[in-house]
């Protein structure tokens, strides 16, 4: 049996996480998020500098060495990255970072989530039973002493930090009512559209690796289908969609909102993981 992560058929019987051992002093971590502004915050606190000409961002703490960068959107782009970089960087750790949607009712803007579990969602309907297709649930191993440190960390940023299913699919779920159908059917408290693809090629690649997440938009909030066209694949905002959504002020207004949103999602991010990668 085989399921389809980006865009390559690999054998389920293959995608079993590595064991993560004691995450230590002088640890090589890539650190991979999909957008330039989830990355930009947590880059800053960590003191992450340009790497001339590679697309990173790289630096070292007490406790490990950091390579930082963007994947782009969705899970080709990925699983794409994740390989390239883990192929010619040889990481120890792998932390698949960003933004994700709520589902579950209890978590709100810059809330963490830190799943146990990633399925992936291959239907073109949220509220009808998964494909048979569908990549079966993941189990993340986990660090004891990172798991601690980010949820005193999380405690101390005054976010909630769940550790409850992620869901990752193909386009965005913008509308209440199909976050509802998409919670219900997966039992996901979060929704992305990258880490399932992640998480299978860092197991595919026999590196360990982890998901921490901030919520950017709740299970209640809508985001408007006029906006969808805003960010590019790359992760990029496309100038001629900023300029026509600045002429429309109920697009404007609700980008504003979202823009906040993001702002306080990214910055729990930093707040984590300054804690927990540079004590």
């Amino acid at each position: 049996m085989t399921g389809v992560i980006g865009r390559r058929a690999i054998p389920l019987s293959r995608l079993t996480p590595t064991r993560s051992r004691q995450i230590v002093a002088s640890v090589d971590v890539l650190l991979l998020f999909a957008l330039p502004f989830e990355l930009e915050p947590t880059a800053d606190r960590l003191g992450l500098r340009d790497e001339d000409g590679a697309g990173l961002r790289v630096g070292e703490t007490a406790r490990h060495r950091i390579r930082a960068a963007v994947t782009g959107v969705g899970r080709a782009r990925a699983d794409a990255a994740c390989r390239e970089l883990v192929e010619r960087r040889r990481p120890e750790w792998v932390l698949f970072s960003g933004f994700a949607g709520g589902l579950a009712p209890d978590l709100a803007v810059g809330d963490l989530i830190c799943p146990e579990r990633v399925v992936l969602w291959e239907g073109e309907r949220f509220d009808e039973e998964r494909p048979s297709t569908a990549l079966p649930a993941l189990a993340l191993p986990a660090d004891a002493g990172f798991s601690s440190t980010l949820a005193r960390a999380a405690a101390a940023a005054g976010a909630r930090l769940s550790t409850g299913p992620l869901v990752t699919v193909d386009r965005a779920v913008r509308d209440p009512a199909h976050k509802r159908a998409l919670g219900a059917t997966t039992a996901a408290v979060a929704v992305d559209m990258e880490s399932a693809a992640s998480v299978a090629c860092a197991a595919e690649l026999g590196i360990p690796c982890t998901v921490v997440r901030a919520i950017s938009d709740a299970a209640d909030d809508t985001i408007p289908e006029g906006l969808h066209g805003l960010i590019g694949p790359d992760g990029a905002v496309r100038p001629a969609e900023f300029e026509r959504i600045s002429h429309e002020p109920e697009l404007r207004d609700a980008l504003r909102r979202l823009a906040e949103a993001g702002q306080r999602a990214a910055r729990s991010l930093a707040d984590v993981f300054e804690a927990c990668l540079s004590p």
